[in-house]
């Protein structure tokens, strides 16, 4: 039997990223070397929020995975990101749909992500890097979420799945059931 799994509300969601705020101010305040994995967490928890992806494919996104799709500029080269590393090894294309997302990543590949580029960082390409510079896994996301959960005050469990059905539970109006199935990279539609 599958446990039943409790989408973030939008006001949650908002609450998760104003949490990871405080967090980013209090380290930069007090000079906490946090400060920068703090605006790479919210990066990722942005991204989760607005793309539906799995943990294992956001860990494994690189920087020629985004493309610009010339009908909708206001997503600069962000509007369209290709996912090879889902479930089966299947690719996909995740198409963009909150223009928020290009100051987002702007602002972390120009001013956040050089700080985790190392002299012995193997895969310069990733997206999202460690401390050391190194490929994260996906329990680093998974503990960062658990905690900052906590802190904003969200109860049940957060996990990178539980965000993957808040993004599917809030999209599913304004793109249907078919284009939602697409995003998510599911088989099947009852899935």
């Amino acid at each position: 039997r599958k446990k039943s799994i409790t989408p973030l509300s939008a006001e949650k969601s908002q609450n998760l990223l104003a949490q990871l705020d405080i967090e980013i101010q209090d380290a930069k305040m007090y000079g906490k070397k946090t400060f920068r994995p703090m605006q790479r967490n919210k990066t990722m928890v942005s991204l989760l929020l607005s793309s539906g992806m799995r943990v294992n494919e956001l860990v494994n996104l690189r920087m020629g995975d985004f493309q610009a799709d010339l009908a909708r500029p206001e997503f600069g080269n962000y509007a369209l990101i290709t996912v090879a590393h889902g479930k089966g090894r299947k690719a996909r294309v995740v198409r963009m749909f909150n223009p928020q997302i290009k100051d987002v990543l702007d602002w972390y590949i120009d001013h956040v992500r050089p700080s985790f580029l190392k002299a012995t960082t193997k895969d310069a390409s990733l997206l999202f890097l460690s401390e050391r510079g190194e490929q994260l896994c996906t329990e680093q996301v998974r503990r960062v979420l658990d905690r900052v959960a906590k802190l904003a005050g969200i109860e049940t469990r957060l996990t990178p799945h539980v965000l993957r059905h808040s993004y599917a539970t809030q999209m599913k109006e304004a793109i249907g059931p078919e284009s939602l199935q697409k995003q998510l990279g599911h088989v099947h539609l009852s899935t």
